[in-house]
């Protein structure tokens, strides 16, 4: 309901400054009132704003065709406005950053309202309103108005929706109040007359760009939106009067250049009030960053004088370990060159006996020759020991006895009981067949 009344009003105040139709006005607001709405309270509410576009149409002796022609182009234009911004703009954010404005100026206010002006004026064509005489200037007027509504009104809503509430020093109310005296008094001397009739013709809408960035760099983005909406009412009010600089001849021709400074100053004073806001985040995200930065110094370097601490005192008891396992390590060395000493010269022993034995001996593994004594080799009747290293020891059995033999082997291998001790028949290298004792350790 708050929409709607917002919609009506704006709309029936709008059709006040018509120029060239009684439909197409100098500036549009509810445009800008029906695309804040669609981005603050989403898409939801496009009945709310099709209903408040009719009431306005035909209320200003318009037609129900026409009427309902010109309320579903307002609608179409405030929608697709409404999702170009939220696709590409940043949606309620697209005043935070100069691109996003940039992008904002481009969908919102250019593109979008291209289709209101067209689907409108096509209405009014339709239903005998307009000519084709006149039709390009109803339709230009048509765009600049919903255009500069849009660059106008939107931010307003949009800004002031995010920070309803002042929150001001006295330093900064005084500066305010400062500012509010200087823009009056070049309101009064840009619009109102207030120089000699000689200097009505000069330039002087520059006059309005200084107070402009006075409020981007030291009031806020609000400050600087409701600033260019003030700024803007004068300027029409002044043109409508007969005042400023934008008083032509034609009332066409004056409505263009005063469409066009609007259109130009609130895209500037946006995208300023941007560039000062984005500069202040960025300052603040610094400050922010050097504060932790500082406190995250201070704590690593408290963490780091501990870990020292820590560390000094590992060190110390990992050396006193270190010493005695050194200490242990060296016995330890020492211990085992002995016992390597003993074991080397306790195999040189057996090395000898083994050699010197006049017994026959011999190491097999698996029923294999591994190790052999000379008296083993002379018994046998070989000459080296490579000769019978890897061979059968049943080889060297007769052949009467081997079956004995290859049972007490498998016997020995499965860990049954078998003799240590028993006769058998030998054979040597010749062929011939001797006694042969075994003993098996």
């Amino acid at each position: 309901m708050v929409l709607l009344t917002v919609y009506f009003v704006a709309g029936k105040l709008g059709l006040r400054l018509a120029f060239v139709h009684a439909n197409a006005t100098a500036v549009w607001p509810p445009t800008g009132i029906a695309l804040a709405g669609l981005l603050m309270l989403g898409y939801r509410v496009w009945p709310v704003i099709f209903l408040g576009a009719f009431l306005v149409n035909i209320t200003t002796a318009g037609s129900v065709v026409t009427s309902l022609g010109i309320a579903a182009g307002n609608t179409l234009e405030a929608l697709l406005g409404a999702c170009l911004v939220n696709r590409f703009a940043g949606g309620r954010a697209a005043f935070d950053h100069p691109r996003t404005v940039f992008k904002f100026a481009v969908l919102a206010a250019t593109a979008s309202t291209a289709v209101s002006a067209t689907i409108g004026v096509a209405s009014l064509s339709l239903g005998g309103s307009a000519t084709g005489s006149n039709y390009g200037a109803i339709w230009l007027t048509w765009w600049l108005g919903d255009a500069v509504g849009a660059l106008i009104v939107t931010p307003f809503f949009i800004l002031w929706s995010a920070k309803p509430r002042l929150r001001w020093s006295r330093a900064k109310a005084v500066e305010a109040a400062l500012f509010l005296v200087v823009l009056f008094l070049v309101c009064e001397v840009v619009f109102a007359g207030l120089l000699p009739a000689g200097v009505k013709s000069y330039p002087l809408s520059f006059l309005c760009i200084p107070p402009l960035i006075w409020a981007a760099f030291r009031l806020g983005e609000r400050e600087t939106v409701t600033v260019t909406c003030v700024l803007s009412g004068i300027a029409i009010w002044g043109t409508l009067h007969g005042h400023g600089p934008f008083v032509r001849d034609s009332q066409n021709e004056s409505l263009i250049f005063l469409q066009s400074f609007m259109g130009v100053v609130g895209i500037t004073a946006v995208a300023v009030a941007a560039v000062v806001a984005d500069r202040r985040r960025a300052e603040e995200a610094l400050r922010t960053a050097h504060g932790e930065l500082e406190l995250r110094v201070k704590e690593r370097t408290a963490e780091l004088a501990k870990a020292r601490c820590e560390l000094e005192e590992r060190v110390q008891e990992r050396t006193a370990e270190l010493a005695a396992a050194n200490d242990a390590f060296l016995a330890e060395i020492v211990e085992h060159k002995r016992t390597a000493e003993a074991l080397r010269e306790s195999q040189t022993k057996l090395q000898a006996i083994f050699d010197n034995s006049v017994d026959a001996i011999c190491v097999s593994k698996a029923g294999n020759h591994v190790m052999v004594n000379p008296a083993y080799l002379k018994l046998f009747g070989y000459g080296r020991s490579e000769q019978l290293l890897g061979t059968s020891v049943l080889e060297l059995i007769a052949a009467s006895h081997r079956e004995f033999v290859r049972e007490d082997m498998r016997r020995r291998a499965n860990s049954e009981a078998a003799p240590t001790h028993y006769a058998t028949r030998g054979l040597r290298r010749s062929g011939s067949e001797f006694d042969l004792e075994v003993e098996v350790c």
